[in-house]
């Protein structure tokens, strides 16, 4: 698992089975990050937004270890706040950006003169985007500018390849934020929920998907999450708003929870901060 804190600039890898709090075995030194993603080959993707004056995105090729550096590291011109990235099939890089509301494709070969190829506008605030690598899917999720979804509704929207056109499933939220969103190895799509600031949950949506379809499960929450991933063995992680904190729901996800599994805290040696979720990710 790959571990961002905002406030220590670092990325840390963490192993199972994984104690309270979690023991790195290794960290690595990055500005202070807002996402971390993964191709098929390893190849790490890290977006450090501009609130910190760190605007970029790197990326680090495997193996992982504490004297991992960027081998290519970006800062297009258009981007004002990268939040979340995602890969897609191809090899290509999707980034949204909550301050342009936008959403960039950056492809192959990467270099430090890299600029987007192509400008996603479907969103009013993209925050998160989600590539199934087995559907090809892309998930956007959508948080309506800042008004907790009640001057402009919230959205999750579904697109297809080349993802350039209009979505193909549409959920629209009125009263919630729906902040972050992955899927399982079985394509069910898991997007959470704000429902204020200190209620949230994990709606589960069964494939195929439709226009606002209701969840089929409903995992139950003690404060939002700004990280969600899937280990191999089908646990879900996330990562805590308040304190960037890891929390578990153990496999199988097989009906309504009422809380995570597991609470593990911020890694050993590091104080949880509010705010210092910094990504979640698991990689080779």
């Amino acid at each position: 698992m790959f571990d961002g804190q905002c406030f220590v600039n670092k990325l840390f890898i963490l192993t199972p089975p994984y104690a309270t709090p979690p023991v790195p075995v290794a960290a690595i030194a990055q500005p202070c990050a807002n996402s971390i993603a993964f191709d098929p080959s390893g190849v790490m993707a890290v977006t450090s937004g501009g609130v910190f004056g760190k605007l970029s995105i790197r990326l680090y090729h495997p193996p992982y270890s504490a004297a991992s550096v960027p081998a290519v590291t970006f800062t297009p011109r258009r981007l004002v706040h990268p939040r979340a990235a995602a890969w897609d099939a191809d090899g290509n890089l999707w980034v949204t950006d909550d301050e342009s509301n936008s959403i960039f494709e950056f492809r192959p070969p990467f270099s430090s003169t890299t600029e987007a190829i192509a400008t996603l506008k479907v969103a009013t605030q993209p925050v998160d985007v989600f590539v199934d690598r087995a559907t090809k899917l892309m998930f956007v999720t959508d948080v309506g500018g800042n008004h907790a979804c009640e001057k402009t509704a919230c959205h999750v929207f579904v697109l297809k390849p080349p993802y350039l056109g209009r979505p193909v499933v549409t959920w629209t939220f009125p009263h919630a934020q729906p902040y972050v969103a992955t899927v399982d190895s079985t394509n069910r799509l898991f997007v959470e929920m704000d429902r204020s600031e200190t209620a949230a949950d994990i709606d589960v949506y069964e494939p195929p998907f439709a226009d606002d379809e209701k969840p089929a499960l409903v995992l139950h929450l003690r404060g939002p999450v700004r990280a969600l991933a899937f280990d191999p063995q089908g646990n879900l992680f996330g990562q805590l708003l308040k304190t960037g904190g890891l929390i578990e729901f153990a496999a199988p996800i097989a009906g309504n929870r009422a809380a995570p599994t597991a609470s593990f805290g911020c890694p050993k040696g590091v104080t949880c901060k509010s705010k210092s979720w910094a990504g979640l990710a698991f990689g080779p």
